[in-house]
């Protein structure tokens, strides 16, 4: 469970035990803030961990046990190099990639290659304040964003731009508000303002 301000809490449902954990100031491995507002569990089981003020984190499936954590975002020379430290939504792609949602752009994060490349309007994006992540049936990527909806091209890295002229509301799509419904309809949380 993700929080705001405790860190993140394991449930073990079997047993009922809960292990919290949270930043420790001294200890480079732990959490890297107790602000937590998205977790993604992967499709090989590690857990990536989305802060409000400091990055991302990744627990490997081998570290769930030891509480390790290995913080992204925060230093020039790591293979995630994010331009926010605030993180709006993770998402994983049928490709297995993982996709960071930021008030910097989108941040796609190539496990296998250990490569990371951010999106943002230099590339066609609305805007820099990307909010939530969905993929359709075709493996497009739907992105809400705080100037309407985004729909990315994977085949060639390119985006279509959505917004009340097309049908839209008016205003910001929620943080981590994005669900793809059994039949494959794409629902996006609003944010009035």
């Amino acid at each position: 469970a993700s929080t705001y301000g405790g860190g993140i809490s394991k449930i073990d449902v079997q047993t009922e035990n809960v292990t919290t954990y949270l930043n420790d100031p001294s200890n480079p491995m732990s959490i890297s803030s107790n602000i937590t507002p998205c977790i993604l569990v992967d499709g090989e089981g590690n857990i990536w961990v989305g802060t409000q003020d400091s990055g991302v984190n990744l627990m490997k499936k081998e570290d769930i046990s030891k509480g390790l954590f290995r913080r992204f975002g925060l230093n020039s020379y790591d293979s995630l190099i994010l331009r926010s430290k605030l993180i709006n939504h993770i998402f994983q792609d049928s490709k297995k990639n993982i996709w960071i949602a930021t008030s910097g752009g989108l941040t796609r994060f190539m496990m296998t290659k250990k490569m990371a490349k951010t999106f943002d309007t230099s590339h066609g994006l609305a805007t820099d304040q990307v909010k939530s992540i969905i993929e359709d049936n075709r493996g497009f990527l739907w992105i809400g964003t705080t100037k309407g909806i985004s729909k990315y091209d994977p085949a060639d890295e390119s985006f279509i731009n959505y917004d009340k002229s097309d049908g839209l509301q008016d205003g910001e799509f929620s943080r981590y508000g994005a669900y793809k419904t059994h039949s494959g309809e794409l629902l996006f949380g609003h944010h009035w303002l």
